[in-house]
């Protein structure tokens, strides 16, 4: 499995904000039908430090994933673009909507044994409990990611998140006791699901 690990990793208790400079629409959130999480607890932003840039100039990117529920929840630690569970993925499109691609190849990584593994122990080596109101964030430049944004014109950036949860687990393995005794440790939910961020543009000035 082939990844970049994202830079600037912060948690942040939820009196602290983080600027968002496109924040014109607002970032759409995680829905779910499991008893274990409850709906809309989670939110994703995406935000760039301006909206038009010079061919070369830096593209500073935001992300950030915040527990906007009333408790905490279990998410995933790696905070990395890949094309597994628990990490992100972002999509840069031009005006045609083609895909510009940078060095964040994605591969489908392994799971694990959840048939023999210790759910909890699981939980523990591949997320954190993030507390009631407090985010995950990172700062980066499109081009640490070898996206080329060259040519003038405007480009589109979203991030996207998912994860599984104990049903997908059980499904590839998990024994009901098993995971009865991992929601008894864990004492938190497991978030699980897909959410997307709000759709960033930018432009490149000729």
């Amino acid at each position: 499995m082939q990844m970049r690990v994202l830079a600037s990793i912060t948690v942040v208790v939820s009196m602290l904000s983080m600027v968002s400079w496109n924040a014109n629409r607002s970032p759409k959130k995680a829905i779910s039908t499991d008893q274990d999480v409850q709906t809309n607890s989670l939110s994703l932003s995406l935000s760039t430090d301006k909206q038009t840039y010079k061919p070369g100039e830096p593209i500073y990117f935001t992300l950030t994933l915040r527990n906007i529920s009333s408790g905490g929840l279990w998410v995933g630690k790696l905070i990395a673009f890949a094309d597994i569970p628990g990490a992100f993925v972002m999509t840069v499109t031009d005006e045609q909507d083609k895909p510009v691609h940078g060095s964040m190849t994605f591969f489908a990584g392994s799971l694990g044994d959840f048939k023999h593994a210790d759910l909890f122990d699981s939980i523990q080596k591949t997320r954190l409990l993030l507390c009631a109101k407090c985010f995950l964030g990172m700062t980066a430049t499109l081009q640490e990611y070898q996206y080329s944004l060259g040519a003038p014109g405007k480009y589109r950036l979203q991030v996207s998140y998912s994860d599984i949860g104990y049903k997908e687990m059980q499904e590839m393995g998990a024994t009901s006791q098993n995971i009865k005794k991992a929601k008894e440790r864990a004492q938190f939910p497991l978030w699980f699901g897909s959410i997307t961020s709000q759709e960033v543009w930018i432009a490149i000035e000729p």
